[in-house]
């Protein structure tokens, strides 16, 4: 709430556009040619975060430290991606990409030993789809790597603490997923 709050009160002022998921906002602003603010990448602007913030001081939000310095940019990071507005790409930040290159790895670790498989829970499963679900917004090619781990969770039928073993498609479709994973990450 207190979020949406900040939010409504920066667009009744002017500043905007503000994306925001959750507590995750970025607030931008147009590049204008005649503003008083002069931006790292050399555009002009009407306001910079400082204003947006005095805007709402009387709320005393805490600012997260990564969060709260923010710089109006055409390449950032929001709802763990790296946008990069003016070259129209986007990206998993390095950072995410090794944590999720290594969940996999480690979830083929875990649950295959010497080619055999070993049972996981449907938490195991769920935690590795989600994953995957998010890095297949990048690696578009990786949508038809998921059915194989939705599939399986059905198998659970609602019974978190069960334990079933994955199938050899969910392995195979895994081996894609770190063999793409090992690869730099693209736009």
């Amino acid at each position: 709430m207190i979020a949406n709050a900040m939010v409504d009160i920066w667009l009744s002022l002017g500043y905007g556009p503000i994306p925001k998921y959750e507590d995750d906002l970025k607030p931008m602003c147009y590049p204008v040619l005649d503003g008083h603010i002069l931006g790292a990448n050399g555009y002009c602007y009407n306001y910079d975060l400082n204003d947006m913030k005095e805007a709402i001081a009387n709320l005393n939000v805490p600012w997260h430290p990564e969060k709260g310095t923010l710089v109006f940019a055409s390449r950032v990071v929001f709802i763990g991606y790296e946008w990069d507005l003016e070259e129209h790409w986007v990206a998993l930040p390095e950072a995410k990409h090794l944590k999720f290159l290594y969940r996999v790895q480690l979830f083929v670790k875990k649950f295959c030993r010497n080619n055999k498989a070993q049972p996981c829970t449907l938490i195991d499963i769920q935690q590795l789809h989600c994953s995957l679900c998010h890095v297949a917004f990048v690696y578009l090619e990786g949508h038809t790597r998921l059915p194989s781990l939705s599939n399986f969770a059905i198998e659970f039928s609602n019974r978190p603490s069960a334990k079933h073993y994955p199938p050899r498609s969910l392995f195979a479709d895994l081996d894609w997923w770190i063999d793409t994973l090992n690869k730099p990450s693209y736009r």
